[in-house]
């Protein structure tokens, strides 16, 4: 009886030997077999987005009929590159040009200018309402003439700063197609002599004036 007991014993510690071994060589007894499924890793800084980062929009209010209403030329665009979806900045290369045709006087101004800005939208994506401020810098060129006396040709050249802060609003028409509009109060100065300020003032504010401004463009 004794020599049974040890023998089943024996058997016990055997048995419970071999069960450790097959839990260190198989660390999932319980499964099937096959490996349990890796955790899925999520990126939480990836968010699928399908705004485009810039804008190219060009003014054709201001160059279709700026020559027809106020005889002066006007090319102007506006570039967007976005900050995040509630931002941008706003970059608008510019030209102006009038001739200067008075009873005595005859000339021409140029002005060709940048504006910097910072818009703000109220809805994210970039279309809806926005803010935005602006810091535009001017090079005025002016040549004028009286009574087509060459002795009294004056040419003249100075620069133009101006602050706007403007109330617009932006469109997006599917994917790639953008529109907004947006209106302005402006102040600006221009450093130039008191009588070529008077033709300058054609082509460009001086002082406190309102801007607006209409653009048609893409979105890539």
């Amino acid at each position: 009886m004794k020599n049974w007991f040890v023998k089943f014993l024996l058997c016990v510690a055997f048995l419970a030997v071999a069960s450790h071994a097959q839990l260190v060589e198989n660390p999932e007894p319980y499964t099937s077999g096959a490996p349990a499924p890796k955790t899925p890793v999520v990126n939480i800084n990836h968010v699928e987005n399908d705004e485009p980062m810039f804008a190219v929009e060009f003014h054709p209010i201001s160059l279709l009929f700026n020559p027809l209403i106020w005889s002066n030329e006007t090319v102007m665009f506006t570039v967007e590159g976005n900050i995040n979806s509630n931002a941008s900045i706003i970059t608008r290369p510019f030209y102006k040009g009038e001739k200067i045709s008075k009873k005595h006087e005859k000339g021409f101004v140029d002005v060709f200018g940048l504006s910097e800005g910072f818009r703000y939208y109220f809805d994210r994506k970039h279309v809806g309402w926005f803010t935005a401020a602006h810091f535009t810098f001017e090079y005025v060129s002016m040549m004028h003439s009286y009574d087509g006396s060459k002795y009294d040709k004056v040419e003249e050249s100075g620069n133009g700063i101006e602050l706007g802060l403007y109330l617009g609003r932006k469109f997006r028409y599917g994917r790639h197609f953008v529109s907004s509009i947006d209106i302005g109060a402006t102040y600006s100065e221009v450093f130039m002599s008191k009588d070529a300020q008077e033709d300058v003032e054609d082509v460009t504010n001086v002082g406190i004036g309102i801007d607006i401004n209409y653009t048609v463009g893409f979105a890539f």
